[in-house]
């Protein structure tokens, strides 16, 4: 019999699948399934406990503490979501408000979204609930700038779905790696883009490097980029590829890892869309020069800083040793 008393229990499911189907990683049993099935278990603990599912996960967040997050919307869809014969290239332009509570963000975004509804004209969503249109991607940037004082100004680009023969194709237009670069830049400086995602074609972290250089107060987000990986974000942390990311658990299954991926995207990249305040106590692993794994520091601290902003103290911790390995994390996280 396996009994499940907390979200660490999960190991313990992990290495039971491990050891039937002789894999050295439990993510081998597929994402989907894996997410399934410990999504499952943690909800019967849930309601077995008489407990919201967050409390199971992070049973160190008290209840007054807990805020929602700042949300994103998709207003205006093209790229493989859309399927006019003349849609965007861009495969998402999106919404980000600003105001001071979740429900008057909520309201700002449908604020907005229905008035390009009017504006546009347009009788289609697409598979996502975004509207379809014809307009070219400057022009609807162009369009979304009218509406900056209630929502900044989001896009996913998703460069991989268009990147073929080592070009970017913008139909008649192919652009070169570096020409790709230029034109997100002019972007993002021409039309104030506050969330640029997958800006580049997945492989290319450098490539994102080069646009966080010159784009450090826009989040420059990894999807496709970092598929929810821990390898993958501690490539793109030593590459200074982005300072936002995009956690997807089924694209992953395992939310064990899925948990360390929160961890280290909040200690060490900084700028994703959270808030964070409190004192804290986090025990890790750094990484040598040599990718070995040196033994347990921990470290106290305390700080209190808001989306977008930098924390120091946490930038000292880890100046020498970014990537790192997180072992535990204890303390009152208020985390939204």
């Amino acid at each position: 019999n396996l009994r499940i008393r907390s979200f660490k229990d999960l190991d313990k499911v992990e290495g039971i699948i491990k050891k039937k189907f002789k894999f050295k990683d439990a993510k081998k049993f597929g994402a989907n399934a894996l997410f399934a099935l410990e999504s499952s278990i943690l909800k019967s603990l849930a309601q077995s406990e008489a407990a919201e599912l967050w409390e199971v996960v992070n049973p160190d967040l008290k209840k007054n503490k807990a805020k929602l997050p700042i949300p994103v919307g998709n207003a205006i869809g093209g790229g493989l979501h859309s399927h006019a014969k003349n849609h965007p290239i861009i495969q998402e332009f999106l919404l980000v408000p600003n105001e001071s509570s979740f429900s008057d963000n909520v309201r700002a975004m449908q604020i907005t979204y229905d008035a390009l509804g009017m504006i546009l004209s347009s009788k289609k969503k697409n598979d996502e609930g975004a509207w379809e249109t014809s307009l070219l991607d400057e022009q609807i940037l162009c369009l979304l700038e009218n509406f900056s004082k209630k929502t900044r100004l989001g896009i996913d680009q998703a460069s991989s779905s268009f990147y073929k023969d080592s070009k970017y194709n913008y139909g008649k237009i192919r652009y070169s790696r570096n020409q790709q670069i230029l034109y997100i830049n002019s972007l993002i400086g021409k039309h104030n883009i506050f969330y640029v995602e997958d800006p580049l074609m997945e492989e290319d972290f450098q490539g994102f490097s080069q646009i966080l250089k010159h784009n450090n107060s826009s989040l420059i987000v990894g999807d496709d980029l970092t598929v929810s990986h821990i390898d993958r974000l501690k490539k793109a942390i030593k590459t200074k590829a982005i300072n936002a990311i995009i956690i997807k658990p089924n694209q992953n299954g395992s939310l064990l890892e899925i948990k360390n991926l929160f961890i280290i995207s909040v200690f060490v990249i900084f700028s994703i869309s959270f808030v964070l305040a409190g004192q804290f106590s986090l025990s890790v692993r750094p990484l040598d020069s040599a990718g070995n794994l040196t033994p347990q520091t921990t470290y106290s601290f305390t700080f209190n800083f808001t989306n977008s902003s930098s924390c120091s103290d946490a930038s000292v911790i880890f100046s020498n040793s970014s990537i790192v390995e997180v072992t535990t994390v204890a303390g009152d996280v208020n985390i939204s």
